[in-house]
């Protein structure tokens, strides 16, 4: 069930960077630490970790009771779970198209040595490459979810070396331009769908305990290689200093669960808003402007409103509608569902904000469930567990994605048709 994997995901997450703050609070960003000057008192961690829960509790209660009544009513689907002859040239079309991007966004930038020598300048080489990000981290995702679901049905060798070199592969075109959340992301993606299409997926056993402990061991030695890689100027430095800069990264690990955790972000929203000061709904506005392109409104405001708990944790406080260019180089504070709905209205809205994610999980779900054969609600289903908040930036990205599966799906459909055209001509008899 993939609420269970959204679960544990909120408790390795958040818990332990509430218990390092906890124990200690100046792990916790300093501009969140002025707010008070006897420093984050424990009693506001516990009050962040109570409301939490209350949203988390809402969230998972209210998707049980929704796909359980739902369920009965509407029966499961009729549709078994079957391969699909197709998948495997879809899988090959996929993660083609996804390398001719990945080489034209490589040949963009100068080139695989020239992104080598000016890591540091990865994310300014990437201005207007956004939309061609979106589809190449599409056609992988693709690729990967049916190569998962093809082995999870087989269990051939084959089939698993197929997930294995594209996996790979599409780590290591994440991981060249310093990314890390897509590559963590692709592996949860694949474990879903491994629970999903094999009931004897990582059962309760020792072999199982022993393989999340590998994974486990594996990310985090991947974060930290990546958040070393991403320190440095060129790879040549990277390879000569990296004992010192793993150090470093090491020395820095409850940083890193602070960061993940959004601890920093929550408490300084639950300690700043209040009814004086909350947005009642207001930063929802922005998102009538979000898919405007800047060229053709240069006073666009933000996408990402984690910009404006940002501005307020540096003594600001801006209103809705705010131009994005006075905000630029200022990085956001993103607000998450927790965030997001505490500054519009409280604890109110925390409890709206629940039910309307636990609604909006328990719709995903029974839509994959209706026909649990389609890749396009198999991958939209995950998405919306893995990725989906009510913010701003998490609502535009929900959007975006869904136009890059359309798009996806009926650029495969027509070079898929171009194939067997071409296939149907080739060995037809001459006469």
């Amino acid at each position: 069930m993939p609420i269970k994997v959204w679960s544990a995901l909120q408790v390795l997450l958040i818990a332990p960077g509430a218990i390092l703050a906890a124990h200690n609070p100046e792990l916790i960003h300093r501009d969140v630490r002025v707010l008070s000057a006897d420093g984050i008192p424990s009693a506001l961690i516990s009050t962040f970790l109570i409301f939490s829960i209350l949203n988390a509790v809402i969230i998972a209660t209210y998707y049980s009771t929704n796909t359980f009544v739902n369920g009965l009513y509407a029966g499961r689907s009729s549709q078994q779970v079957q391969l699909r002859p197709e998948d495997k040239s879809i899988i090959y079309i996929l993660f083609a198209l996804a390398s001719l991007g990945f080489l034209f966004k490589l040949q963009s930038v100068g080139g695989l040595s020239y992104i080598l020598e000016n890591v540091n300048l990865r994310v300014s080489l990437q201005r207007g490459l956004g939309p061609l990000n979106y589809f190449v981290d599409t056609f992988l995702l693709l690729a990967c979810v049916i190569a998962a679901k093809r082995h999870a049905l087989t269990r051939h060798k084959t089939d698993f070396w197929v997930l294995v070199v594209i996996f790979v592969l599409s780590v290591f075109f994440a991981s060249l331009f310093g990314g890390r959340k897509f590559a963590i992301h692709l592996f949860i993606y694949c474990l879903i769908v491994y629970s999903v299409y094999r009931d004897d997926f990582l059962k309760f056993k020792p072999n199982s305990i022993l393989s999340i402990s590998f994974s486990y061991f594996v990310i985090i030695v991947y974060f930290f290689l990546v958040l070393t890689y991403r320190k440095v100027s060129n790879f040549d430095e990277f390879i000569q200093d990296l004992p010192t800069l793993l150090h470093e990264s090491v020395n820095s690990f409850s940083y890193i669960f602070i960061s993940v955790s959004y601890l920093d972000t929550y408490i300084f929203v639950v300690e700043f808003f209040n009814s004086s000061n909350f947005y009642y709904g207001a930063t929802f506005r922005d998102l009538l402007y979000a898919f405007v392109p800047s060229a053709y409104f240069p006073l666009k405001p933000p996408v990402d409103d984690g910009l404006y708990i940002r501005a307020a944790s540096l003594g600001g406080y801006l209103e809705p509608g705010t131009p994005a260019v006075t905000l630029r180089g200022l990085a956001s504070w993103p607000g998450e569902t927790f965030g997001t709905a505490y500054m519009n209205g409280g604890i109110p809205m925390i409890v709206i904000f629940g039910i309307i994610q636990g609604m909006v999980f328990s719709i995903a779900y029974l839509f994959f469930q209706k026909n649990p054969n389609s890749t396009f609600r198999l991958v939209l289903m995950m998405s919306i567990f893995i990725n989906f908040k009510i913010s701003n930036l998490r609502i535009s990205n929900l959007f975006a994605l869904i136009v890059c599966l359309v798009v996806s799906y009926f650029m495969v459909k027509v070079l898929m048709k171009f194939r067997f055209r071409r296939v149907n001509h080739v060995t037809q008899p001459q006469h």
